[in-house]
């Protein structure tokens, strides 16, 4: 009985560590039906339900996020485009309909928002291997090995906040950059953008501005 449990076991650690190196392959990408290339929001109602997300959909997904749009026709000009950005390495070649790596994601996200990272991915640049612990760190992104796929909800959860840390920094650093737009050369806002000052009712117990028993109207003799 023993020995028919030890290799039970023998065999599925062996099928597991085959399976380490195999990934799934999709019959199709959803950016292969027009439709859904066209609409972004189609794409990301797709991405909800799809189990693993594809290398093909991935890079769709990762120019929206980066251009706020995807004007390339064939999954090998986003490829070449995402190598001439760095988000891929240069000798990176993996089918369209192949499950992503999650390592590839996240040095492309890291590329985009400009994450320095720490001290290694300082210095070697953002590799697969780094990019993805920073982003775990940032828990931008579950527990996961660069090599590991990512689902559809994962990928669109890390979107979305790679999206927030390009809007943050599109925002101005202080309210006195906030309002530069609006300052005219002494520093002032403009009235006209302001509109005209709101009418003030006079607080209980307080004098009417401007009415006879304002101090401001009697000011002290000496």
């Amino acid at each position: 009985m023993r020995s028919e449990a030890r290799c039970i076991v023998v065999a599925l650690a062996a099928l597991a560590a085959a399976g380490c190196g195999n990934r799934m392959i999709h019959e199709k990408s959803l950016v292969d039906d027009p439709a859904i290339r066209a609409d972004q929001g189609e794409f990301i109602d797709a991405l909800r339900t799809t189990y693993t997300v594809t290398n093909h959909d991935a890079l769709h997904g990762l120019f929206l996020l980066a251009d706020s749009e995807d004007l390339f026709d064939s999954y090998e000009d986003r490829v070449a485009t995402a190598k001439e950005r760095g988000w891929l390495d240069a000798r990176w070649s993996h089918p369209a309909n192949e499950s992503a790596r999650i390592g590839d994601i996240a040095r492309a996200v890291c590329v985009i928002t400009n994450i320095r990272g720490g001290l290694t991915m300082g210095m070697i640049g953002p590799a697969p291997r780094y990019a993805t612990r920073e982003l775990i760190y940032l828990e931008m992104i579950p527990e996961r090995g660069d090599q590991q796929s990512i689902r559809g909800l994962e990928y669109l959860e890390l979107m979305l906040l790679a999206n927030d840390r390009l809007d943050a920094g599109r925002r101005p650093a202080s309210v006195e950059e906030r309002l530069q737009k609006y300052s005219e050369p002494g520093g002032t806002v403009p009235v006209d953008e302001l509109g005209p000052a709101p009418a003030v009712e006079p607080l209980p117990g307080n004098p009417e501005p401007g009415g006879p028993e304002d101090p401001a109207q009697n000011p002290p003799r000496d």
